[in-house]
């Protein structure tokens, strides 16, 4: 989803900060009945977002937008099979990032104890993303605040 217009709320996890999503910004949310969740860099706690702050990319006249048209489509770090695959961490811990491109996704030990297992994330077929150019074979796009690039192969502009 693209927000409409600029807003902040309270960070659910801090109170003496807020969360900035500025016009145009691409969020992963979740439909509720009158809301959005959007869980912004935590796992465990999200904010409600009004249903207007937010718009299906390539619904405004004239809009372009991303459609992806395969299954587990990698992200790319740029515009090349060689670059990093967009990952998450599902076995999340707080010295650990969450999300970060990866060249090899799979479990990772560290030093100190910790295990990472990094899986590559995936749109489902269908979804609509902004449109931010084509570099080669791939169309770069961005949500969350991260960029990142998609075979026009396994997608289309709509």
């Amino acid at each position: 989803m693209i927000a409409n217009y600029d807003y902040s709320c309270p960070d659910p996890r801090n109170e003496n900060s807020t969360w900035e999503i500025h016009k145009g910004d691409a969020l992963h949310v979740y439909a509720r009945e009158n809301s959005y969740d959007y869980f912004g860099p935590y796992t465990a706690a999200c904010v409600s977002l009004p249903k207007d702050l937010l718009r299906l990319p390539g619904s405004v006249r004239g809009e372009k937008c991303i459609v992806v048209n395969g299954t587990k489509v990698n992200l790319r770090e740029g515009p090349s099979t060689k670059t990093g695959i967009y990952c998450l961490n599902i076995l999340y811990s707080g010295s650990v990032s969450q999300d970060e491109f990866r060249s090899k996704p799979g479990k990772e030990y560290g030093e100190d104890g910790y295990v990472a297992e990094w899986l590559p994330f995936f749109f489902n077929k269908g979804t609509r993303l902004p449109y931010l150019g084509k570099y080669g074979n791939f169309y770069k796009s961005k949500f969350n605040n991260v960029e990142f690039y998609i075979s026009s192969k396994f997608s289309y502009i709509r």
